[in-house]
């Protein structure tokens, strides 16, 4: 049998051109994943297994909806999946968790044990009452580190590697600890941001003109209270004063700070930070922020969990939005263009517009660059028609050879794969 001549951790090397860490070679070599076979939709504990992996079309890929360079690793058994997000130099760049019901994807850690350590930790974070996995529907519990093989595994790597326990710290303790660890700091900021917006007086709020107001509108409040109009402030029975008190955007700007300090790919971390200027009314910062999420993917900006998505028309970005309520224009041609696209009120029509933007830029680039602006033709805003997918797969796959990125070419050649057997395009 071809899967039992050499460890799965180097048939999948192979397969993929790549090369794993420590970690996940342990994960698959020593048959840890196969503890992970009980996914109870608020935990990944549903492995994808090896030789699944090695498959020509594996199934746990959903070609299109998720991004190129992800391969998915465990699943909730809910159709979200935490992924190996592999980097340039072939090597994996992080662990991400990916959302089936949207395609957003937000990063768990550097390495796949750390991950997982978030993974088990996450509920007990502040903000954890938003959780990542909106669609699950079983009440969740935690399981202890004395009970599943899982968690056991990731706290002897924390040991190992950094020689400490978390024993049974919680809330705002257990995350300085990982993050003076550096553990999964983009993820544990986002719950910390989370947590700094959480408003429960107003979220709990059972009055009846509260709840007349629409719940789109609603949810603007709770994203911003300094939003609340003095007539519904007057016909709610609470102190104004104690209405917006639970709210700390101080808290938010300085964890979106520290978040962009140490990569800039994150739409919601910019929005949000943009955000905490603009009310302050400092414009122009808030537009430079504004401006660096433009260049993220919309599948980063995490905007059902922060609140922002009531602000936004369907497929639309929140920096694009907020540029155009503060009448920016650009003095970059290719910014403007590119704006021009985003203002399109179709989003079927603006889809397509902005993966003919990416595609010109492609088309007229060599190397890298031509390989990251085919990537953001279909992962930028998402592409139309559907159908496009097929093209963009394959050029993708062509460029990241050409790049010498040869991991990330084979995983877009097993996507093109992928989406052949699916939709047989």
């Amino acid at each position: 049998m071809k899967y039992m001549t050499v460890p799965w951790s180097q048939q999948i090397q192979q397969r993929y051109q790549c090369v794993l860490a420590e970690d996940l070679c342990e994960w698959f070599d020593s048959g840890i994943w196969k503890h992970a076979d009980d996914g109870c939709g608020q935990r990944f504990l549903q492995a994808v297994a090896p030789q699944d992996l090695l498959e020509p079309a594996p199934q746990a890929i959903w070609p299109a909806l998720m991004p190129c360079d992800l391969l998915p690793i465990i699943s909730n058994g809910l159709g979200d999946y935490l992924c190996m997000r592999m980097g340039p130099d072939n090597s994996i760049r992080e662990y991400v968790h990916w959302y089936h019901g949207g395609g957003d994807w937000i990063p768990w850690g550097k390495t796949l044990a750390e991950a997982l350590l978030f993974d088990s930790i996450r509920q007990n974070l502040p903000g954890g009452q938003r959780d990542h996995a909106f669609a699950a529907a079983i009440e969740h519990t935690l399981l202890a580190d004395d009970v599943h093989p899982i968690d056991r595994w990731t706290r002897q790597w924390l040991k190992n590697k950094h020689g400490v326990t978390l024993g049974d710290r919680k809330g705002h303790e257990i995350a300085n600890t990982v993050l003076e660890l550096g553990i999964a700091e983009a993820a544990v900021r986002c719950q910390l941001c989370i947590a700094a917006l959480e408003n429960p007086l107003l979220h709990e709020l059972d009055d009846p003109h509260w709840r007349m107001i629409p719940p789109d509108q609603r949810q603007r409040y709770l994203f911003d209270c300094g939003l609340l109009p003095g007539a519904v402030i007057e016909s709610i029975p609470m102190e104004p004063s104690d209405l917006c008190a639970a709210q700390d955007w101080d808290a938010v700007a300085a964890n979106c700070e520290q978040v962009t300090n140490q990569r800039d790919d994150l739409a919601w971390a910019w929005d949000l930070w943009g955000y905490s200027f603009e009310r302050l009314g400092l414009q122009k910062r808030a537009i430079d922020c504004y401006r660096r999420s433009l260049r993220c993917s919309i599948f980063t900006d995490q905007t059902v969990r922060v609140r922002t998505h009531t602000f936004v028309k369907e497929g639309q970005k929140f920096s694009a939005t907020r540029l155009m309520q503060l009448e920016y224009q650009s003095n970059d041609t290719s910014e403007q263009a590119y704006l021009q696209c985003l203002a399109c009120p179709k989003p079927d029509e603006r889809r397509k517009l902005v993966r003919e933007y990416f595609s010109d830029l492609a088309a007229s680039a060599n190397g890298s660059d031509a390989h990251d602006y085919w990537v953001k033709a279909g992962w930028d805003l998402g592409a139309e028609p559907m159908t496009a997918y097929g093209d963009l797969l394959t050029k993708i796959e062509t460029t990241a050879a050409e790049a010498g990125r040869m991991a990330l070419s084979a995983i877009a050649q097993t996507h093109r794969q992928c989406f052949k057997d699916r939709y047989g395009l």
